[in-house]
């Protein structure tokens, strides 16, 4: 995703700052944060979530017993049903499209290749898991996904939001980018503002 410089946006909801006040640090590993970056285009929202894996079960090794692994499979099922996790406003009858996750604690029979009935419409997710990295780097291992949706009327796309925190209590801050045809930001999510908002009703 583009990083020029950003302005700000969006008065009535999150305040869209200057990305250059902001240190979200690419590639940082930081218990309780992740990275959510946002391309909204003429029909379409494209989402690629980075975050340690702490965020999303609360460890970070490789599922020991059943009980983790109920834990990655359960996580692995909530974010291919990414429709319940990122919300856009109604209006714009967006549905989603594509999911793939990329994790170490994800195994080959994790991986998914089906079509799914959403609310909207038939759509196609996508899931692919990467080769298990050794000891040293799974203990402090991240989840990368993206998720594209596609919406029926991208001209009144105006909202997204976002309920990770709800499914994720050890997410405490998203940190957000945010790039639209007339609007690049980068913002600040918690469990109490969960909305990005770039266009007003």
């Amino acid at each position: 995703m583009k990083k020029s410089c950003f302005i700000g946006a969006a008065a009535a909801a999150l305040t869209l700052i200057p990305f250059a006040a902001e240190s979200h640090e690419l590639g940082a590993h930081v218990h309780g944060v992740g990275l959510l970056q946002v391309a909204v285009e003429a029909d379409a929202i494209s989402l690629d979530l980075s975050t340690p894996l702490d965020n999303l079960l609360g460890f970070e090794h490789k599922p020991g017993n059943a009980a983790e692994r109920q834990q990655v499979q359960a996580m692995a099922h909530d974010l291919r049903h990414a429709e319940t996790l990122f919300i856009p406003n109604p209006e714009a009858a967006c549905s989603l499209k594509s999911v793939h996750l990329d994790s170490a604690v994800l195994a080959e029979d994790d991986v998914h290749s089906d079509q799914a009935d959403h609310h909207e419409s038939e759509a196609h997710q996508h899931e692919q898991a990467v080769h298990h990295h050794d000891s040293d780097e799974a203990a402090h291992a991240d989840l990368d996904g993206e998720f594209l949706f596609v919406c029926k009327h991208g001209e009144r796309l105006q909202y997204l939001d976002v309920k990770l925190f709800d499914r994720f209590t050890h997410l405490k801050r998203l940190n957000v980018e945010l790039v639209t045809p007339r609007v690049q930001a980068a913002t600040t999510l918690t469990g109490g503002q969960q909305r990005i908002q770039w266009q007003q009703p």
